[in-house]
């Protein structure tokens, strides 16, 4: 694909994604950047239209998490060429992870998360009391077992402290992504 979309410099191959700024949108960005190609962008308002499109052939490339693309794959409607994780996927073990196909992608690694947001005006006590009940939920096996069944991976919990010092990272991160594409707030 990388070779591909290298020698079509002239047509460049067409990428789906869920919105300006979005993470999609910033991943096949930096995913162009980093290998040396362009992409023509194509928006969309969601993962389903984007998938419908990818199999009409009205698209070339996106990036969508896995558990939407785990059936089309397995019925052979998808291929998958690869994950944006650290390491191939149990769910998916034929697509290895991007930053081991190209050296241009050696630090091409990034993942999907979730995180429960409460408004700041709640209570440091009634934060913490919500945060001990949804680790203690995260630990349950019917939880992990039916989150693992979506397609997700789950990760352990964190403390309160560690999740802020996550989400502030990711949030450096990605608004550097976004700058070094040149998207401006709105």
């Amino acid at each position: 694909m990388i070779q591909l979309a290298r020698q079509r410099a002239s047509r460049p191959l067409a990428y789906g994604h869920i919105g300006n700024g979005s993470m999609i949108h910033l991943l096949g960005e930096r995913l162009a950047r980093k290998a040396g190609f362009t992409l023509t962008q194509v928006p969309y308002k969601g993962v389903p239209p984007v998938l419908q499109d990818l199999i009409g052939g009205q698209i070339d490339i996106t990036f969508v998490p896995q558990s939407a693309v785990r059936d089309l794959a397995s019925s052979g409607k998808v291929k998958v060429l690869g994950t944006t994780g650290s390491a191939a996927s149990d769910r998916l073990p034929e697509a290895l992870p991007l930053s081991k196909l190209d050296p241009s992608l050696s630090d091409f690694v990034h993942g999907t998360w979730g995180a429960v947001f409460v408004s700041r005006s709640l209570p440091d006590e009634e934060v913490r009391r919500l945060h001990k009940a949804l680790t203690v939920a995260c630990h349950d096996p019917q939880f992990q077992a039916q989150t693992a069944a979506s397609g997700s991976e789950p990760a352990p919990p964190m403390t309160l402290l560690e999740l802020e010092r996550f989400f502030d990272d990711e949030t450096r991160l990605y608004q550097a992504m976004a700058r070094e594409i040149g998207i401006q707030p709105e």
